[in-house]
Parts: structure tokens; sequence; C-alpha cells
């Protein structure tokens, strides 16, 4: 029974970090920002970096929702048709009462994606689907609902940021403040 030692250099630091795939993926994403950089000098600046995190804001909280649920063993196809719908709902709930609060608005828009996570849960726990399935599923509903929404109350054309009240515009622009205060 004679054991082999690994190689004393095989154990690195380095030699590990070479075979995790993360560090391929860092990789990538260094050199996709020096070629962006090279090609367009204002690329790396904090302005640019800040408008970037801006808009990628609402996929990151998403992606951290979709990260809990594949680590509890689950997953949900249906989180973009969930994000359509509770927007299509503030949006027009907004563009027809613009005298409601801002703050109300993003509740009522959590409840909604709220109360489509329980339909979804339901159908998953209590009605016994696979999650695959019943996401599939509700995500064809979610969907379906936005566009029925739409063509209802605003003869399906899309909302646009122009329709909404002043009050919403200032309200998302005021936390904004957070932003350029954890960039300093």
């Amino acid at each position: 029974m004679n054991k082999t030692l690994p190689s004393a250099a095989g154990n690195g630091l380095f030699q590990r970090l070479m075979q995790a795939r993360e560090v391929g993926i860092a990789v990538l994403l260094l050199i996709l920002m020096l070629v962006m950089s090279l090609r367009n000098p204002m690329f790396l600046k904090m302005a640019n970096m800040q408008d970037i995190g801006m808009d990628c804001s609402v996929l990151v909280l998403v992606a951290i929702g979709m990260m809990l649920v594949i680590l509890t063993g689950g997953i949900d196809i249906s989180v973009g048709s969930t994000m359509a719908l509770s927007g299509m709902v503030v949006a027009l709930l907004l563009m027809n009462v613009p005298s409601i609060p801002p703050s109300v608005a993003v509740l009522i828009g959590a409840g909604v994606g709220t109360l489509a996570g329980v339909v979804n849960g339901g159908l998953i726990v209590l009605g016994k689907v696979s999650p695959v399935i019943a996401t599939l599923g509700t995500m064809s509903v979610f969907r379906g609902l936005t566009f029925m929404l739409c063509y209802a109350f605003n003869e399906g054309r899309s909302v646009s940021a122009d329709k909404l009240p002043t009050t919403f515009k200032e309200f998302t622009r005021s936390i904004s403040w957070l932003f350029d205060w954890l960039l300093e």
C-alpha cells in the first residue's frame, strides 16, 4: 500500500486558483474591460461605472433572489415575467392615478411580485407540480396578464418614463445619493 504523495508544486495556491472556473471568468472579464477601455477611454471612468451599476441593479436584485432559490434546490423561470407584470402594474397605476405616493406604488409592485411568488409556491408545494413546469406555466400567464393590462389601459403601448409623474421619477433619483455615497 504505497500511497504517492502529491507534489508540493501541484498544491500551490496558484495551481488551485487556476483550476477554479471562476478565475477563468474573472480573467475574461478583465480582458473584456481592457479591450473596452482601449476602444473608449471613457469606459473606466467613475461616471460610466456608476451608470453601468444603475443599469444592472435590477438584474442584480433578481439574480440574488434566484441564487437563493437555486441554493434551496429550486428553479424559477418566471422571474422575468413576474418583474414585467409588477412593473406594468406600477407604471399603469402611476400613469392613471398620478397622485399616489411613490412609496405606496413601490409597495404595490412588491405585493404583485409577492402574490406571483405565492402562486408559484402554491403550485409547487400544494399542487405537487415540478418547479420547472409550474414556473414555465406561470411565466406564460404572467406575461399574458402584462400584455392584457397594457392593452386594456394603454392601448397596447409600453409605458415610458415621460408618462410617469415627476414625484415618482424624483423618488427614484433621490435614492441615488446612496450609490454616490458608496462610490466615494
